[in-house]
């Protein structure tokens, strides 16, 4: 898994070539396995140290890893249950450390929008050649006004659709707070969430 705005460092193909073998996707091809490439530019880049795979060393790996049929299988079972993390802490800490899961030291890649060598499309980082307007609609939404939540939930899982037969609530407007603290709750309405839930 590879995305779009990544560096390889200039001991990419040695490190690969060395840790990468057949051998090592041969053995664990029968259990759910991941491998971690890469995470956010930092010290450990500068290691000159020969290569190797650390079991159980958790890194924020999600710009470039590698992963098996399993371990696939592994992180979209149960998705359609409540997924309370972003991507790489569900992948990297939740999911992967019950399984097969390896390091590669030194990383091999980075982000070059982490790195603030290119301007970020998702989330701007602050660079000369970031979309203004971009950076401020992204922080507008970012932005939690207390006063103008009416609604506090742990979980929501939002359904698109008009006629729900699942056990849900059907409309915005029916989403209240109940008696238990940061409720779980699943909505029907075809229109977006609004800005008094979060």
């Amino acid at each position: 898994l590879v995305e779009d705005d990544l560096k390889f460092t200039h001991k990419a193909a040695e490190c690969w070539n060395q840790l990468v073998t057949r051998d090592l996707l041969n053995e664990h091809s029968g259990v759910p396995c991941v491998l971690r490439c890469g995470w956010q530019l930092g010290v450990e880049y500068c290691d000159d140290d020969p290569p190797e795979l650390l079991p159980d060393v958790v890194r924020m790996s999600n710009h470039c890893s590698l992963m098996n049929r399993l371990m696939a299988q592994e992180l979209l079972l149960g998705s359609e249950e409540h997924i309370s993390a972003t991507s790489d802490v569900f992948t990297h800490e939740i999911v992967a450390p019950n399984f097969c899961h390896f390091t590669m030291f030194p990383p091999i890649s980075y982000d070059l929008s982490f790195a603030l060598k290119v301007p970020s499309l998702i989330r701007p980082k602050g660079t000369m050649d970031d979309d203004l307007q971009h950076a401020v609609a992204v922080d507008r939404a970012r932005r939690v006004e207390p006063q103008k939540i009416r609604v506090w939930l742990q979980s929501l899982v939002w359904l698109r659709e008009v006629n729900c037969t699942l056990p849900c609530i059907h409309g915005w407007e029916q989403l209240q707070d109940g008696q238990e603290e940061f409720p779980v709750r699943v909505v029907c309405d075809l229109r977006e969430p609004p800005a008094w839930i979060y």
